[in-house]
């Protein structure tokens, strides 16, 4: 889980991101690490505007949370535990804010889609 904070690179090669992210603070506390990590704005001329921050916390190798503010506005959950010298369980959970007046408890169709095709393939990457 501690790679995606700090490794811009993996963004790129692994999930295919065609905007190099930068880390924009990064501190640690304890056994915690946070980073804000920024999308810069393709089409802006101004090198400090961001599509996309990501505000990311880490405890541990096993443990991340980040809240992603701009472009999308959803939460991350990620935990990996071992289990043996080869396994380990995942556990993967998406957050996605209910659209304005929606009232089911079940997501809608479009952002069903949108998560699988944006994030549920992210886990296989």
């Amino acid at each position: 889980m501690a790679e995606n904070g700090p490794d811009s690179s993996h963004f790129r090669y692994v999930h295919g991101a065609t905007v190099t992210p930068v880390c924009l603070h990064w501190e640690h506390v304890d056994e915690e690490w946070r980073f804000l990590t920024g999308w810069p704005d393709a089409r802006s001329d101004d090198p400090d505007k961001m599509a996309l921050r990501i505000h990311s916390h880490f405890s541990g190798l096993g443990f991340a949370m980040s809240a992603f503010e701009g472009s999308s506005n959803h939460r991350l959950i990620f935990a990996c535990t071992p289990v043996d010298d080869e396994v380990s369980d995942m556990f993967y959970s998406i957050w996605w804010p209910k659209l304005p007046g929606e009232t089911s408890d079940i997501p809608p169709e479009q952002v069903r889609k949108q998560v699988e095709k944006q994030f549920l393939k992210t886990v296989w990457e």
